[in-house]
């Protein structure tokens, strides 16, 4: 029988070639795989995921993992991991805890055969996504929103300016705090948030803002009472920042707030500390609105204030009444007010005689309001000319016209 020998060359190649087709027929997700047995009795092809906090459940793909789990010992970062699950070629356990940061290693131990996988297992810091509201006050819950948290509190370190705050609540991927310092207001700064030394910090700042709300004066009974406020009556705003402190905010003269009514200015009357350590604002609801509902909108410097309970109110008709439709041509007139009006003697009352349609003005000479502050009754001088009045009232500026409640007709007699 003939003998054929293969020339080196050939069999140099022909190795080679064995060895490109071994390569190409592996997985680039297989795990990497260091035996540090001599004999190995199982194969490992890769493990999910690769990155996770305690719990995580880890599967290792393979095969020849045995029937028996109690020959079998897993651990990450040289702790070992519980097994929920076991097959011949698939291991599931549940990742031990470690601290944040470390990127451990995956052992698999079956007998007396050991692999270290590769890549490593990481246990990664906190990650944040995005937190609401970006504006606040004091002692409001602030929620962040991200990944690889902590369902403990106690494990999780959130600042504001390098002040730690108090968590409220905590889960892999939600963080509940509050602010609770007073000396940031209108501040702007970013969230941090640490655990076991990693931490995320936020994108977008924090701002310690002010809010606004329709307080409990009793100029504001007639919209505490379900009355809507009218044009050209007084509205009392209260700013705060929800503080239970001793000291009032400040808010500089140089720098007042802002408040438009359907993009209308309200002009601020006067302000004073109130009872809740923020400021009252006393207003004038502007007389241009048309009757309906107003959006609020608050401004101090270039923050935007935010509604504490409604940013809306709503805008009624004022009206107004005679005390008597017939009286004698020496008599004061006395004509009552549906709402309180900062300067009820500013009044523009006019009255048409319907004989030849001559309009004379009248001279407010007092006013009043009612003991619950949700009416304001003047006098008007009478001017002593006999006749049959039609009686309109305005405001200051002429521009809102109160409609008469009743007959607005006026019969003065000698």
């Amino acid at each position: 029988m003939k003998t054929t020998f293969l020339s080196p060359t050939i069999a140099i190649l022909a190795f080679s070639l064995s060895l490109m087709l071994i390569s190409c027929g592996s997985d680039d997700n297989e795990a990497s795989i260091e035996d540090n047995s001599n004999e190995s009795s199982f194969q490992v092809a890769n493990f999910t995921p690769n990155k996770g906090l305690e719990g995580t459940e880890i599967t290792i793909n393979g095969n020849d993992f045995g029937t028996n789990a109690q020959n079998v010992e897993i651990t990450v970062n040289d702790i070992p991991a519980t097994i929920t699950e076991f097959s011949n070629t698939r291991i599931k356990v549940a990742a031990p805890k470690n601290d944040r940061g470390v990127a451990a290693q995956l052992k698999v131990k079956i007998n007396s055969s050991t692999q270290t996988l590769s890549p490593t297992f990481l246990y990664p810091g906190p990650r944040i996504d995005d937190f609401y509201p970006k504006i606040g006050v004091l002692f409001r819950d602030i929620t962040i929103k991200g990944s690889y948290f902590s369902d403990d509190p106690n494990e999780i370190k959130v600042s504001i300016n390098n002040r730690d705050l108090p968590i409220i609540s905590s889960s892999t991927d939600s963080i509940v705090f509050q602010t609770n310092n007073p000396g940031f207001l209108l501040e702007q700064f970013p969230i941090s948030v640490e655990i076991d030394g990693q931490a995320a910090t936020t994108v977008d700042n924090y701002t310690y803002g002010l809010q606004y709300q329709v307080n409990n004066d009793l100029v504001n009974n007639n919209l505490n009472n379900g009355v809507p406020i009218c044009p050209g009556s007084a509205v009392n705003l209260n700013i705060n920042d929800n503080r239970n402190t001793d000291s009032n905010i400040s808010i500089s003269s140089n720098v007042m707030p802002s408040f438009l009514f359907n993009d209308v200015e309200a002009p601020i009357l006067f302000t004073w500390p109130a009872n809740n350590k923020g400021r009252d604002f006393f207003l004038d609801v502007p007389t241009s609105l048309d009757i309906g509902t107003a959006t609020i909108k608050s401004k101090l410097g270039d923050i935007d204030l935010f509604a504490a309970q409604s940013d809306q109110i709503e805008i009624g008709e004022g009206t107004f009444k005679l005390k008597s439709n017939s009286i004698l041509s020496h008599q004061n007139i006395q004509i009552e007010l549906s709402h309180i009006f900062r300067k009820p003697k500013e009044m523009i009352v006019e009255f048409k005689n319907i004989a030849d349609n001559s309009v004379l003005m009248g001279t407010v000479t007092g006013d009043s309001f009612s003991d619950d502050l949700t009416k304001t009754t003047i006098g008007v001088s009478n001017f002593g000319i006999p006749g049959t009045y039609i009686v309109s009232v305005f405001t200051p500026d002429h521009v809102y016209e109160l409609k008469p409640l009743g007959d607005p007709q006026l019969l003065l007699t000698n």
